[in-house]
């Protein structure tokens, strides 16, 4: 990732950039940026690393800074169940984007999901773990952080509904 990374900045003509290997503590990365941006990686994250993860984003963006990170809640298909699939197997059904299907769904928000793509396409896109978050410990974290506002905008990505929650750091950390 970090080779495609390097290619694609170089094709951009982008030369003020650090690329690093890290980990869901950012633990090689020093200092604070003016902004920090994740869409569509979160979800393949387990919740915990991933909430770590997020903590570790918000503290690093500078007073002033901008952050946009990009969480999945609910899958489109159950509006019966208001997104999340009870404790039961869930059975595939068809959404707005595609398929969703999941087994051992054991909890409210935070439950482990699977995206499937409708059948036709099967043989060419693999099953992949989606993760949900918790938007009440996702949203307590920026405000735990100094964050004031949050804006957000929601997203369907295949079927998985999410948001972005915009801030902008106000207060030191």
């Amino acid at each position: 990732m970090l080779a495609e990374a390097a290619r694609n900045c170089k094709a951009a003509g982008v030369v003020n950039s650090v690329l690093a290997v890290s980990d869901d503590r950012l633990s090689r990365v020093e200092g604070d940026f003016d902004l920090v941006h994740s869409v569509i990686v979160l979800l393949y994250i387990e919740t915990a690393g991933g909430l770590r993860l997020i903590e570790q984003l918000i503290a690093r963006v500078w007073v002033g800074g901008i952050g946009v990170l990009h969480v999945t809640f609910a899958w489109d298909a159950l509006d019966a169940d208001i997104g999340i699939a009870p404790p039961s197997s869930f059975r595939p059904r068809p959404s707005r984007g595609g398929w969703a299907s999941g087994a051992g769904l054991d909890g409210l928000l935070g439950a482990r999901t699977l995206v499937a793509p409708p059948a036709a396409a099967a043989s060419e896109d693999p099953e992949m773990q989606v993760n949900f978050y918790n938007f009440s410990q996702v949203l307590y974290l920026p405000e735990k952080a100094g964050v004031a506002r949050t804006h957000l905008e929601f997203t369907n990505h295949r079927g998985c509904v999410g948001a972005f929650a915009y801030f902008q750091r106000t207060h030191p950390h």
